[in-house]
């Protein structure tokens, strides 16, 4: 399994006492496929930030944030570092500790 490391750490922090949103980002869209499919089983949430948008727009962020906000449980969330980056490393960083 190409993943097994990054699904192991994945696992972890859901295991953990207090997970909090936890960013994965990976490098092709197969490892992606992998990694859902191994969280597809059971009770973890998936989200894709591409349901958040419309016709050739960015995903609406502050949705997507809320969304996840109310859910409970382990929360995967798919796509998200992919349209953050078009507005760049700062605003990355700043996304990033909105969600944390």
């Amino acid at each position: 399994m190409m993943n097994s490391s990054c699904i192991s750490v994945i696992e972890k922090h859901f295991a953990s006492q207090n997970p909090q949103t936890y960013i994965v980002d990976v490098h092709t869209k197969s490892e992606m496929n992998e990694i859902i499919a191994h969280f597809s089983v059971g009770n973890t949430i998936i989200i894709s930030a591409s349901d958040y948008c419309k016709n050739d727009e960015l995903p609406r962020l502050d949705n997507l944030y809320d969304v996840v906000s109310r859910k409970n449980g382990n929360i995967l969330v798919t796509e998200l570092t992919s349209f953050v980056r078009f507005n760049g490393e700062r605003e990355l960083k700043t996304d990033r500790k909105s969600v944390v």
